[in-house]
């Protein structure tokens, strides 16, 4: 998944936009209260694209890697996590934004318009 979104289109990127529908509407809900609080976690913080209700996440320090040489200035992924679950971020969420930091992503828009990846699961609302 992370080499598709980064390389197969020959083009690298550090922002991905995808479709809000990959997270449930819950932990979505949960992206629009931080961008409220404009609380940053250690490792992300998240913004507000009022045109179209999506929401943006800044990454930092990114790449988070899951096996990180001595001596490497890079961020552990069980470092990232650990981090996240005590911040209380939702699965769902969690996974996606940890995907997005391996692949050395910066900006993660979650976009109701956006393409839906295939790869990912879908919650779509009843």
């Amino acid at each position: 998944m992370i080499e598709q979104l980064s390389f197969a289109t020959g083009h690298y990127s550090r922002s991905w936009e995808i479709s809000s529908a990959h997270l449930p509407a819950d932990e979505f809900e949960f992206l629009q209260v931080c961008t409220w609080c404009r609380s940053p976690s250690g490792y992300f913080e998240c913004f507000e694209l009022s045109s179209n209700n999506a929401v943006g996440c800044k990454l930092y320090s990114t790449p988070w890697l899951k096996n990180i040489a001595a001596g490497g200035s890079y961020c552990s992924a069980e470092e990232v996590t650990a981090r996240l679950h005590a911040d209380h971020v939702p699965p769902v969420l969690l996974r996606l934004l940890l995907l997005a930091g391996e692949a050395d992503t910066r900006l993660l828009i979650f976009d109701p318009d956006a393409t839906q990846l295939s790869e990912l699961p879908m919650f779509v609302e009843d």
